[in-house]
């Protein structure tokens, strides 16, 4: 009997031990690595912000496992104390290299400025600065007005967009570092551009006023060109662009003259000749040039008479040789007509001048 009693109690007893055994693995995993494993770094025991000199009492020596540390970790303070902050280094994080600025920064705006652009301060008021509301890291369109000569005489005004996405990097003395968010009067605003429009924002300056207009921070939309003058103020609103572009439509006739045009136009030059009925023509009739009928002078020296026929009353008109046939009746006679001078044509008959307007006053009448 006893034997069968030790058999059991020896197979639970090897279980238990088995069993404290892994038990005791497991809470050692779960404490972590022993004192070999572990590294002190430096952590900011306070929110350090841009452009901030970071001190000494800014950081501490903080015991991380070895796993848990970056790679690029500071493990001694004397590595971050006097350097500059180029982002913001929250308590209790780890301080790294990408965290700073390049070695030799000095503290305050220059950390802002990315490579290849340079920070320009322009004047600005309530109004040109948006009422205040423009903050570090807004973009903005920056707008020139100024007064331009038109043909160096007359004198204009011109507003002209000559910036676009500007970011802004300092409103006054703030550069974003106090988590103010307020409005807030300042009478300059700094502004993060390119080299090449440095010269223009200054020149703006001293010509004109500088205007801010605020923008979408997702807003990629250019306006850069974008200019009104006196003149373009003063024309039609663009208020409907679409209609000022689309062409003019023509004109509906009006009922009347649509049924006018439908009406046949009569031509009395062209008739039927067998039936004299006037024929109907949809197109306009030709215009003829009238014909000029003979003109016949009588020409007195003293007893005798003379008949001159030419063919036409105009100046420089042809002699007819011969009687026209049946011209009697037709032509006419006497002193030419009001505006025609007479001389050229007494000349072609070969009369004088003088002579023949004393015998044929009173005596030229027109033929029947």
């Amino acid at each position: 009997m006893r034997s069968r009693a030790i058999i059991p109690l020896a197979v639970g007893l090897a279980v238990g031990v088995l069993a404290i055994k892994l038990f005791t693995d497991v809470l050692k995993k779960a404490k972590g690595a022993t004192n070999n494993d572990t590294v002190q770094v430096v952590c900011a025991n306070t929110d350090i912000n841009p452009t901030m000199e970071i001190k000494d009492s800014m950081v501490e020596m903080t015991t991380v496992p070895r796993s848990l540390a970056p790679k690029l970790v500071f493990t001694r303070k004397d590595e971050v104390i006097g350097r500059v902050a180029g982002m913001t280094i929250p308590r209790g994080m780890a301080v790294i290299p990408t965290l700073l600025a390049p070695k030799g920064t000095p503290p305050g705006m220059a950390t802002r400025i990315r490579e290849g652009y340079r920070a320009v301060a322009v004047k600005v008021d309530e109004f040109a600065g948006v009422a205040g509301w423009i903050r570090p890291g807004s973009r903005v369109d920056v707008v020139a007005v100024m007064q331009t000569e038109n043909q160096g005489a007359r004198r204009g005004t011109v507003s002209k967009v000559i910036l676009d996405n500007i970011e802004v990097l300092a409103v006054g003395q703030d550069l974003g570092t106090t988590g103010e968010v307020s409005a807030a009067i300042t009478k300059s605003v700094t502004l993060l551009i390119r080299p090449e429009d440095v010269p223009r924002l200054h020149l703006a300056a001293t010509k004109g006023t500088i205007k801010l207009a605020m923008r979408n921070q997702r807003d990629a939309d250019t306006g850069n060109g974008m200019e009104t003058t006196d003149k373009d103020l003063l024309s039609t609103p663009s208020t409907a662009p679409a209609e000022a572009e689309a062409p003019d439509a023509p004109e509906r006739p009006s009922l009347l003259s649509r049924l006018l045009s439908r009406q046949p136009k009569m031509n009395a030059d062209k008739t039927d000749k067998a039936t004299d009925v006037l024929q109907v023509q949809v197109a306009p009739p030709q215009q003829t040039q009238p014909t000029s009928e003979p003109w016949r002078v009588e020409v007195m020296s003293g007893a005798q008479r003379e008949e001159v026929w030419f063919s036409s009353p105009e100046t420089g008109a042809r002699r007819l040789e011969n009687k026209p046939n049946d011209r009697g009746r037709h032509g006419q006679v006497g002193i030419p007509p009001q505006g025609v001078p007479r001389q050229p044509v007494l000349e072609a008959a070969g009369v004088d001048q003088d002579s023949a307007h004393r015998e044929t006053q009173g005596s030229q009448e027109p033929t029947e």
